[in-house]
């Protein structure tokens, strides 16, 4: 059984359930003819409906640090409407965020449907 007992920035996944089991590799026999095999997982019980309807959810709210100050960032900075990516990282700079990790919290904004976001602008969707 797999289980999650801790998630960073996210909720936890439902429980799966899976087993070991052996399969035939096509197409490949050892030096006595017989076929090669080998392991796979195969999935026993998985609450699909659960996982199907997270996957169809709405995004969920950021939760990390930095995901909720690049996000105040982009608020801030479009309320006037689209503004030039590089004042974004520059306003995620001098709040003390890595290069590196800005590019992470610019994927985690695209999933919120509030911004479109390009490799030049951020543009807010007026609702």
């Amino acid at each position: 059984m797999l289980t999650c007992s801790k998630m960073k920035e996210a909720e936890e996944p439902p429980p799966l359930t899976m087993q070991l089991v052996s399969v035939e590799l096509p197409g490949l026999f050892d030096d006595y003819g017989e076929p090669v095999t080998s392991a796979a997982i195969e999935v026993i019980d998985a609450d699909i409906g659960a996982i199907v309807s997270k996957a169809k959810a709405k995004p969920q709210p950021l939760r990390g640090r930095w995901q909720k100050i690049g996000l105040e960032a982009a608020q801030q900075l479009t309320v006037g409407g689209p503004v030039n990516l590089t004042d974004w990282h520059t306003a995620c700079g001098m709040r003390g965020m890595k290069k590196s990790t800005r590019y992470e919290v610019l994927e985690s904004l695209k999933l919120l449907d509030e911004f479109l976001i390009d490799e030049n602008r951020i543009c807010p969707i007026s609702r």
